[in-house]
């Protein structure tokens, strides 16, 4: 396996994955949706992101308070 095939594997399965988070976010009625969306870490399905489980709601919720 060369670095340009494992390069080119990355391009194709991967980078699409932050552009449709990025599309997600856009499409969003408001910007207060878009920011409340995202300090809360809820996806396009409507769940929270897995890099956030260990996060209490309660938490995100106050980190919230402050970008609005």
């Amino acid at each position: 396996m060369t670095l340009a095939f494992i390069v080119r594997d990355y391009i194709r399965k991967i980078r699409p994955c932050p552009q449709v988070e990025i599309d997600w976010f856009a499409r969003q009625p408001t910007l207060r949706a878009a920011i409340t969306n995202a300090a809360m870490a809820i996806n396009s399905r409507g769940k929270r992101y897995s890099h956030q489980r260990r996060l209490k709601r309660i938490a995100l919720e106050r980190a919230g308070l402050w970008s609005c």
